[in-house]
């Protein structure tokens, strides 16, 4: 009776190890995804996040002279990252200097930063293009402003018709502080956490499967001992076998 009811038990057993298996995999898969999504949602933010208040190219001789991007309508108190993507020139000694200044609307300077970008021959690279981005936050009123850009050096090898080497790009309203890093962080550490726990079941179920197969393998080596043993069949070992007397534990005399 008891052999006839262990088959129906076997497939319950597999569906259910199915089933837990399919949960540890849903969760290692989950915990992945948010580790994953933590930096591409830091990127999206970071580069489209707010309202498009600027796009404006210049072409290299615009670049040496100064150029002033805008204007651009911005709100006082308002989080703004400003963009700049510049193809670099030919510099000697291997030092590019630039000038970046905000100005009102009667181009009257009111943020000026002097900025000193790739030093040294082994990091500058002539023709690459290069990027720069800012954070920013309108202390000012209300109004219209122009950003100016020019390189103190450098120059550039162009002729007319080529495409423009300076890229500025103004947004507003973009996310900022704890909302850019709070969501990164929170979506890494449950990734973590995620990842944790799956790892931590798949061990469980490694470590109680060794331990059921150590305390099975025994019981099945004896049971496979005891049916490739050879039988004998002679009277003699019949006699024997009913005063329960072991034919290979007698020695010929």
């Amino acid at each position: 009776m008891k052999s006839g009811a262990a088959p129906p038990q076997a497939p319950e057993a597999k569906s259910r190890a199915q089933l837990r298996a399919r949960r540890i995999f849903t969760v290692l898969l989950l915990g992945s995804a948010c580790i994953m999504l933590a930096p591409l949602y830091v990127w999206l933010a970071t580069n489209y996040s707010g309202k498009l208040a600027l796009a404006q190219t210049a072409s290299a001789d615009q670049a040496v002279r100064g150029f002033d991007f805008g204007p651009v309508f911005m709100q006082e108190g308002v989080p703004g990252r400003f963009f700049i993507s510049a193809v670099l020139p030919q510099v000697e000694g291997g030092e590019w200097q630039t000038r970046f200044e905000v100005l009102d609307a009667q181009k009257q300077p009111v943020f000026r930063q002097d900025e000193v970008r790739f030093i040294g021959g082994y990091m500058f690279k002539a023709g690459e293009r290069d990027g720069y981005q800012k954070t920013f936050t309108l202390d000012r009123s209300t109004g219209y402003y122009y950003f100016r850009f020019a390189a103190d050096n450098g120059v550039y090898h162009t002729s007319p018709g080529d495409p423009p080497v300076v890229e500025f790009a103004v947004r507003q309203g973009v996310l900022d502080g704890w909302a850019l890093w709070g969501p990164a962080a929170g979506m890494l550490a449950l990734g973590m956490v995620l990842l944790g726990l799956g790892t931590s079941a798949v061990r469980r179920i490694g470590a109680s499967a060794a331990v059921s197969g150590s305390s099975t393998s025994p019981v099945r080596t004896r049971k496979a001992r005891r049916e490739a043993a050879p039988t004998d069949d002679s009277p003699l070992a019949a006699r024997l076998k009913r005063r329960h007397i072991n034919p290979q534990g007698l020695e010929p005399r």
